[in-house]
């Protein structure tokens, strides 16, 4: 049977994504808050950057071998526009020096979403840390900012992706003990981390097959 976990190791994922030079003290590291404007205008910076680099072009190689697993896993012709939802879970603040990371880790929420054609909704995302900038910019970009903490426990009742690019194992549990009964794990699609050097992708109900 095919593997329905797809490793994608590349040193420019946006987790480890070097800084290019421009940016090394664009935010300083004080108390200083980029504005609305500056914060839009560095997450498309970012999305630009990451459409073009060898990690997206993985990234997206890994989610058409998850399709490919489902159809001969199931005897289907179950596709990528089947994901009805998108949680992204452990973003980050966008805002201020550390924020550079969840910018570029929101230009692949934003890419990702645009190759689920299927969507009912617009992506949701949720970090205790979002402040209110945060949550302004994200309404921009049609993310809707889930108003409560649920510690991973969503239970899902159709396809759903989930991205977690800062999230602790603990949250991964959480989110498998919610949906795990049978049928149930196969509406759990996760993009997340890897030991903290590449991104895993993975159909949870098909791991138990």
């Amino acid at each position: 049977m095919c593997d329905t976990t797809t490793v994608i190791d590349d040193d420019r994922h946006p987790h480890t994504h070097t800084t290019p030079p421009e940016h090394h003290h664009k935010f300083p590291r004080t108390a200083y808050t980029p504005s609305h404007e500056t914060l839009v205008t560095s997450v498309e910076n970012a999305y630009n950057e990451v459409r073009t680099s060898r990690f997206y072009t993985n990234c997206m190689a890994a989610l058409h071998t998850v399709q490919t697993c489902l159809q001969e896993a199931l005897s289907s012709d179950w596709a990528l526009s089947n994901i009805r939802c998108m949680v992204v879970y452990g973003l980050g603040s966008l805002s201020g020096y550390q924020g550079l990371n969840s910018r570029y880790q929101l230009a692949l929420s934003l890419l990702l979403r645009q190759c689920l054609h299927g969507l009912l909704h617009p992506p949701e995302a949720y970090d205790p840390v979002f402040t209110d900038i945060d949550g302004d910019v994200l309404q921009q970009l049609d993310v809707h900012v889930i108003p409560t903490n649920e510690k991973g426990r969503r239970v899902v009742t159709e396809p759903t992706l989930f991205y977690l690019p800062h999230c602790e194992a603990e949250l991964t549990d959480a989110l498998l003990e919610a949906n795990w009964r049978e049928g149930q794990l196969l509406n759990v699609i996760i993009i997340g981390m890897r030991g903290g050097y590449g991104f895993v992708c993975g159909i949870c109900g098909l791991w138990n097959l």
